[in-house]
């Protein structure tokens, strides 16, 4: 058992900054959880995602979390018969703004298979959702600080 199925490293979600894009693969099956912070529950979804760093050419497996700003485009997608399923295609995620006033705009790239490599690179990763959406569910106290974008 690895130690990412119970507690990954903070470096493993991916991290959306204000004005930035990030590109994707979502890949697996997707886990729903509500999470309470500072008294107020909401609902979120975990995703397994190939990342694509843009900088440095190289993609690497990580989690995705996010709500249902995100979510409702990203079904909108699904339901799109040129689109379908969310793991035949690369998407890009652009944020906009901070704290309450942040948006996402997703964006669909053209349809390409995932190769081998990454399909290895996501099997070989032994991320448990599940496990993870289980701890991430768990009250946060109102007078901790919480990101669930933290990347260091």
């Amino acid at each position: 058992m690895s130690i990412y199925e119970i507690e990954p490293p903070m470096g493993q979600f991916i991290k959306i900054e204000p004005g930035k894009t990030v590109k994707l693969r979502l890949v697996g099956e997707g886990h729903t959880f509500q999470k309470t912070f500072r008294g107020d529950v909401s609902q979120r979804f975990l995703s397994l995602a190939i990342y694509r760093n843009a900088q440095t050419r190289t993609s690497e497996v990580k989690i995705f979390e996010f709500g249902w700003g995100i979510m409702g485009q990203l079904n909108k997608l699904f339901k799109d018969e040129d689109f379908g399923p969310l793991d035949q295609y690369d998407i890009k995620i652009q944020r906009q703004g901070e704290g309450m006033q942040t948006k996402y705009f997703v964006n669909a790239l053209p349809k390409k298979p995932i190769t081998a490599e990454e399909l290895a690179m996501v099997a070989a990763a032994a991320i448990d959702l599940e496990a993870i959406a289980k701890k991430s569910a768990e009250p946060v106290a109102a007078t901790d600080e919480y990101d669930a974008f933290a990347d260091e």
